[in-house]
């Protein structure tokens, strides 16, 4: 009787919340194909089960504004190397019909397996799009400016970054 909440939650919330994700992503990639450009984000986290996972939200013009959507998150299956984020984002993006010539731009962490010249993420990503803009992630940014500033300013941003670490877990 106890665990009826969890059967619950695995036989009817689970599968409305998929359905409702799936269609979310589906309006993303016919808005995609529609307008012809997007523009990724990348974020790698560990799970509470010590795994590691790649988040990856895409951004693109909307009927009347940029949008934003969570387009995928895939659990790393061996190393967490720039080749294989590559080719998990190109797997992703092929399955979905989507082209690295219409990317334009993508924005990262600054970790060596996404930044790492001549085999990090971006580096294979710029291989087959030159012309593709790459940025360092605002809040990555903030952490490291973060470092070298007040006591009173750096106390907010410990609080800032324990509510992210809290949404993210």
């Amino acid at each position: 009787m106890y665990m009826q909440p969890h059967t619950i939650g695995e036989k009817l919330v689970k599968p409305a919340a998929l359905d409702i994700s799936g269609d979310i992503k589906e309006q993303a990639v016919a808005a995609i194909k529609e307008n012809g450009k997007f523009s990724l984000q990348l974020g790698e986290s560990t799970d509470i089960s010590d795994n590691a996972q790649l988040l990856v939200y895409v951004r693109y013009q909307g009927k009347s504004d940029i949008e934003e959507d969570f387009m995928f998150c895939k659990r790393m299956e061996t190393t967490t190397t720039g080749e294989d984020l590559f080719k998990l984002v190109d797997s992703c993006t092929k399955e979905e019909g989507l082209r690295w010539d219409q990317c334009v731009s993508v924005c990262s962490d600054g970790a060596p397996a996404m930044l790492g010249a001549p085999q990090g993420f971006t580096a294979r990503v710029k291989q087959v799009n030159p012309t593709m803009i790459v940025t360092h992630c605002l809040f990555h940014r903030e952490n490291l400016a973060s470092r070298k500033i007040s006591i009173e300013l750096n106390t907010v941003m410990e609080d800032v970054i324990q509510i992210v670490n809290s949404i993210k877990s």
